[in-house]
C-alpha cells in the first residue's frame, strides 16, 4: 500500500475552523520550519512515501516550493512534492529548481504538473534527459576537466529538434523528479506517474478506478506506469473511547457532522478494512488528510502503521531511495523509456 501525506502550506489546512483547536499548530506554525519539520518526520517515521503540497489560493499561505530544501536536510527518505507556479516562470526555471531540488534530495523530489501546459512538461523533461549524458561528469585532474564538453548539450525536443541552451544542472538518480497530477486533471492521466484521485464513496470505488484508468489507455501509457491514489480525510484511534474524541473535537471546531463525512474513521482495524476494500477496487493506495496537525499525524504513526505493518499492507522499512523507487520497486528510478513526455 501507497500513503501519501496531503498537506498546504497555509494554515487550517482542509478542516475549516480547525485553527481554533487548542491542538492545532497549524495557525501559528506553517510560517515555522519547527512545524513542517516536525510534520515530515513524523510522516517519515511512518513510512510515507510522500508529502505531496496541495496547491491553494487561501491566504495567508507561504510558497511550498521554498520549504522544500529545508525538509530535505531534515529527512532521509521520504518524498517531497510540490509544483512552481509555471504561469509566472518559464520551463527552463522549473527545470534548474526542480532539478536542484532533486540533487538536494538525493533523488526524492516529486513535481505536480496538474495545470500544467503539456508543453511545459515536455521542455522542463527534455531538460533533464536528454541534455546531460550520464558520465559527463569527468573530474580529470590530469586536464582539468570537470565536464567533459562533448557530453552536456542543449536539449533536445520530442520530435528530434534543437531546444534550448544546455540544463545546468547534471543529472540526479531520477533524472526527472517523479510526477504527480490529479487524475481529474486534463493532462494528468496522460504524463502522471502517480495519479491523486479525487474522493468517492466505496461502492463507486471501481468504476472510478476503472474511468481513470480508461484515460491512462487512451493516452496509450501502461497500467504498471501508473500507481493511482484515492484522496481521503482519516480519523484513527487507539480504541472506540479515543476515537469518539477526536470526532468530538472535529466536531466541535470543524461544525457538528464535520466527522461523519470522514470516509476513513475508526480504530486501527476499521480503517484498515475500509482501506482494504478500496484497494480490493484497484486502487493502490491513498493520500491522507487528517487534523488536528500535528498529533492527527502522529495518530497514524503510532496507531495505524504499526497495524498495517502487522498485516503485510506496509512496508517494514525503506527499501529503496529514489521517490520513482518508492512507487515503482528498486531499481525503477528512471522515467520510462516509453513516457509521453518524452
Amino acid at each position: 500500500m501507497h500513503l501519501n501525506l496531503l498537506l498546504e502550506a497555509s494554515p487550517n489546512p482542509f478542516f475549516d475552523g480547525m485553527w481554533r483547536s487548542p491542538e492545532d499548530d497549524s495557525s501559528l506554525g506553517y510560517r515555522s520550519l519547527r512545524f513542517w519539520r516536525q510534520l515530515v518526520a513524523t510522516a517519515e517515521r511512518a513510512l510515507f512515501d510522500a508529502v505531496v503540497f496541495d496547491r491553494t489560493d487561501a491566504i495567508p499561505r507561504i510558497d511550498p516550493l521554498m520549504l522544500l530544501p529545508a525538509l530535505a536536510g531534515s529527512t532521509t527518505h521520504i518524498g517531497l512534492v510540490a509544483s512552481p507556479d509555471t504561469a509566472a516562470i518559464p520551463a527552463g526555471t522549473v527545470a534548474e529548481q526542480l532539478g536542484t531540488l532533486d540533487q538536494f534530495t538525493d533523488g526524492r523530489s516529486g513535481w505536480r504538473i496538474d495545470g500544467v501546459a503539456p508543453a511545459v512538461i515536455r521542455e522542463a523533461v527534455a531538460a533533464w534527459e536528454t541534455s546531460w549524458d550520464h558520465n559527463a561528469m569527468v573530474f580529470d585532474t590530469r586536464t582539468n576537466q570537470m565536464v567533459h564538453p562533448d557530453r552536456v548539450r542543449g536539449t533536445v525536443e520530442a520530435d528530434g529538434t534543437a531546444g534550448a541552451d544546455p540544463h545546468p544542472c547534471e543529472p540526479t538518480r531520477q533524472r526527472t523528479p517523479t510526477l504527480f497530477a490529479a487524475a481529474h486533471d486534463p493532462n494528468g492521466p496522460a504524463f502522471g506517474e502517480v495519479l491523486l484521485v479525487d474522493p468517492v464513496p466505496v461502492d463507486q470505488a471501481a468504476s472510478a478506478v476503472e474511468a481513470v484508468l480508461d484515460e491512462v489507455d487512451a493516452a496509450d501509457r501502461s497500467f504498471d506506469e501508473v500507481a493511482l491514489t484515492m484522496t481521503a480525510r482519516i480519523i484513527v484511534g487507539a480504541d472506540d473511547r479515543q476515537v469518539s474524541q477526536v470526532r468530538r473535537h472535529i466536531d466541535r471546531y470543524a461544525g457538528d457532522g464535520t466527522s461523519a463525512s470522514v470516509p476513513l474513521v475508526g480504530t486501527a482495524a476499521q480503517v484498515i478494512a475500509q482501506m482494504q476494500a478500496y484497494l480490493d477496487a484497484g486502487f493502490h493506495g491513498f493520500n491522507l488528510v487528517t487534523t488536528p496537525l500535528p498529533s492527527g499525524v502522529t495518530l497514524l504513526a503510532d496507531v495505524l502503521v504499526p497495524a498495517l505493518q502487522e498485516l503485510g499492507l506496509l512496508r517494514q522499512t525503506y527499501e529503496a531511495s529514489t521517490l520513482r523507487e518508492h512507487y515503482r520497486g528498486y531499481g525503477n528510478n528512471l522515467l520510462s523509456a516509453d513516457h509521453p513526455a518524452r
